[in-house]
């Protein structure tokens, strides 16, 4: 559902006939752009992964060169498809990968960041 006040948009191929209804319409897959920071923030989480580390705003907002506020606009998008997910860490939320988003990087055309992040 979409806030009050909002809508969203979704563009279809020509190759779907217009009289589809809603209900046989498909449902879009949810692929963020690498290039975008919703992008970068989930390689980043994904590579951090594996050093049972899960980064905090303020660190992902360093390592990104952006604001925390950004960040954290970003990460409840993420959070809100089920991409990430937070637990409270003392003073702190730590922001990790859910399966779905592991699913996602491991079979989308993501690339590896590694360094270049």
């Amino acid at each position: 559902p979409s806030p009050v006040g909002l809508s969203i948009l979704i563009i279809y191929p020509a190759s779907i006939d217009s009289s589809t209804s809603n209900d046989d319409l498909p449902v879009p897959l949810l692929t963020p752009d690498p290039n975008s920071l919703q992008g970068k923030i989930l390689q980043i989480l994904d590579i951090h992964e594996n050093e049972i580390l899960n980064l905090s705003q303020k660190e992902l907002s360093d390592k990104l060169a952006t604001s925390q506020q950004l960040v954290s606009y970003h990460l409840k998008s993420l959070e809100d498809w089920g991409l990430v997910e937070k637990e409270r860490v003392a003073m702190r939320y730590r922001y990790r990968l859910t399966d779905r988003a592991l699913i996602l990087l491991n079979t989308s055309e993501f690339p590896s960041f590694g360094d270049d992040v």
